[in-house]
């Protein structure tokens, strides 16, 4: 009867979890990306094995293990002890172990899901490098359409000067480096007075080919020196900007500006007056160290490369997408924009930028809700069972003037003991956890101690609320009928 009990659980609990699944996996597509989907949209019957053979096992371990248990059970002892050998110390070890693995658990899924969200709101701008509200980017290939070097440029900047005209438009910038792009160009580097024959002696770097206004548009801040201009042609000297690391790195305690530095661009070296500099960012990943990077004007290395439009808007951006789309066709009927979209949007779904912090948060809380539900049931179901079991003896303490507080206290002491090792081992495994995640989500701390109090009082909460219920209700026991039952 036991092992039956538990099989319909177990099956009902299998169709819940599937549909549940099903429901899970499509929300996860919204997670993905045109470049590198996350999920499947259907759900195939090696998960459906999977989910069977899980339930089954579960099955077994919870049903069929205690009722082999319950069929050698020795009645003569156990009517002589009234029941006493049910309860044990021994008997409800392994049950305890479980309340606690479970307590634990939700310690580190809870934890998790704090850390990333943690993580996602200190991305601030000020980390970025770059404001990424109200900015709209669109992408184009002139190269596909046969444009040489010299078309692509009169192109760009007849485009440049009519977008700046749209209404709703502050500022626009046309480049070839988009942040978080796992297409972003690469190139070596060097200080003058450096010697380097080859790619691989220089220092390997990013860099874009950025048009006048690029810092005011992206709200990027320039720490010295000027932003390009109109006047830095290709028939001018010419000059690149580069960020607070690769200045550290080429010219240690000197001034920047002024000093010459190489770069592979093209066919061979290309050398550069430094003009600019500006803070650091986040240029491939949302974690990583700071890393050198430079920019120079796209007038001055002229190229077919795919550009990518960027509008600063006054309000919606995605509003002035329609105004867009038209004046490209109206100057190339057969240009298509790609990846229009909001640069918010662009940093919510990339894969490089914030879309694992989005998920990681998502997955974490689901999980710590789930957790944190079989905490409750689990530290329920243990306090009841073991209040129950120790009726008479609560009883006798009645009897013998204990009062109700005192049975509360006793009852609910009992239970959150269990609750303290399980939080000491789960905060224990979720601060290793966090250690190796704080490597590559950025602005988090190892031990981040606002997290970790909040998910220990929250479980100190629940497990308080959960002890309570059946400790309140063993103190209503009236002792003359629990001895007289006895």
């Amino acid at each position: 009867e036991s092992l039956a009990m538990t099989v319909l659980a177990s099956g009902l609990g299998m169709l819940a979890g599937y549909w549940l699944g099903q429901w899970a996996s499509g929300r996860l597509l919204h997670f993905g990306s045109s470049d590198m989907p996350l999920v499947g949209s259907s759900w195939d019957w090696h998960m459906f094995a999977f989910t069977l053979a899980a339930a089954g096992a579960a099955t077994l371990l919870s049903g069929l293990l205690p009722a082999l248990k319950a069929s050698r059970m020795d009645l003569q002892a156990t009517l002589k002890e009234g029941g006493g050998v049910l309860h044990g110390s021994t008997r409800h070890l392994f049950r305890s172990i479980l309340v606690v693995s479970q307590i634990a658990v939700s310690v580190v899924v809870l934890t998790c899901g704090g850390v990333f969200l943690q993580s996602l709101k200190r991305a601030t701008p000020a980390l970025l490098g770059f404001h990424s509200d109200h900015l709209l980017m669109a992408s184009m290939d002139l190269g596909l359409n046969a444009y040489d070097p010299l078309q692509a440029r009169q192109f760009q900047q007849q485009l440049l000067a009519r977008a700046r005209a749209l209404p709703g438009v502050e500022a626009a910038t046309l480049g070839t480096f988009v942040p978080f792009s796992p297409s972003s160009p690469m190139t070596g580097a060097w200080p003058e007075g450096r010697m380097v024959r080859a790619i691989q002696d220089a220092t390997i770097m990013q860099y874009g080919l950025e048009d006048p206004d690029y810092l005011k548009t992206l709200g990027v801040t320039l720490v010295e020196g000027r932003d390009f201009t109109e006047r830095d042609t290709a028939s001018a000297p010419p000059v690149a900007i580069v960020n607070e690391r690769l200045a550290a790195m080429f010219w240690p305690g000197q001034d920047p500006l002024g000093k010459r530095m190489f770069a592979f661009l093209g066919n061979g070296p290309v050398a550069a007056e430094v003009v600019g500099v500006v803070r650091n960012g986040r240029y491939q990943m949302v974690g990583e160290a700071p890393s050198p990077f430079i920019l120079r004007p796209i007038a001055q290395a002229l190229s077919t490369d795919p550009v990518t439009l960027y509008l600063r808007t006054q309000g919606d951006p995605l509003a002035v997408a329609p105004a867009l789309r038209a004046l490209v066709q109206g100057l190339d009927p057969n240009l298509p924009l790609y990846d229009v979209r909001t640069m918010e949007r662009h940093l919510s779904d990339g894969l490089l930028a914030l879309m694992p912090l989005r998920m990681g948060a998502m997955l974490a809380g689901i999980q710590g809700l789930l957790a944190l539900a079989l905490v409750v049931m689990g530290i329920y179901g243990v306090v009841s069972f073991v209040t129950s079991r120790r009726a008479r003896e609560i009883g006798i303490r009645m009897a013998l003037g204990a009062e109700e507080r005192d049975v509360v206290r006793m009852i609910v002491g009992s239970g959150l003991k269990l609750t303290l090792t399980g939080i000491v081992i789960g905060a224990a495994l979720a601060l290793g956890l966090t250690s190796v995640l704080s490597r590559i989500l950025y602005g988090l701390a190892p031990s981040s101690a606002p997290v970790f109090a909040l998910v220990i009082l929250l479980l100190l909460c629940v497990a308080s609320v959960a002890c309570w219920l059946p400790a309140r209700r063993a103190a209503r026991i009236n002792p003359i009928e629990t001895l007289r039952a006895e």
